[in-house]
């Protein structure tokens, strides 16, 4: 069923996409919330980016060597405890641990890609691939007004809490539908 699979894989990628972006506008809050520096609280993005950038090309290959719905599914999982660690963090080191496990998580789209590859018809493939990078894109757009709403009216913790279940219904549904 390439609808459902189209389905799973851009939820798991939006999940992960709004993420990545949602901090942005919190970066002040965070500052003062967790008594550090700007250069402190900026750490949050780089070390993300910088274990999203290690992540992509190493869950990749696992996903060829060991199976890409298992390897999406644990990718999920570990998101999840990343954010769920992040939803429950109080103190800047383990906010930065956090966000260096979600980053991890950026093989969803190498994963989500060769998913599309290898189980859709031929005709589909483009377009599925087209879709999901445009998610990327629209994800993290998303997730800069998102983050900005959550922490104009709700605590920087929401800004893990309400992905959280979304990310546990994208690994569920990639380890139920996803062959």
């Amino acid at each position: 069923h390439p609808n459902v699979i189209l389905a799973v894989v851009s939820l798991a990628a939006l999940a992960y996409a709004v993420l990545s972006s949602a901090v942005i506008p919190a970066l002040a809050t965070l500052q003062h919330s967790l008594h550090t520096t700007e250069t402190g609280v900026t750490w949050l993005l780089t070390w993300f980016l910088l274990s999203a950038s290690v992540g992509t090309a190493i869950i990749g290959k696992l996903g060829d060597m060991y199976g890409k719905q298992r390897l999406l599914v644990w990718t999920l999982v570990v998101l999840s405890a990343g954010t769920l660690l992040a939803a429950l963090s109080e103190s800047l080191p383990t906010l930065i641990v956090a966000r260096v496990i979600q980053g991890v998580a950026g093989g969803i789209f190498p994963l989500a890609f060769a998913i599309a590859r290898d189980e859709f018809p031929t005709d589909r493939v483009a377009g599925s691939i087209g879709l999901m990078s445009a998610i990327l894109g629209v994800g993290g757009g998303l997730g800069l007004v998102v983050g900005g709403l959550i922490d104009e009216h709700l605590s920087w913790h929401w800004l893990f809490w309400l992905p959280l279940p979304i990310m546990v219904a994208a690994a569920a549904c990639a380890w139920r539908y996803i062959p």
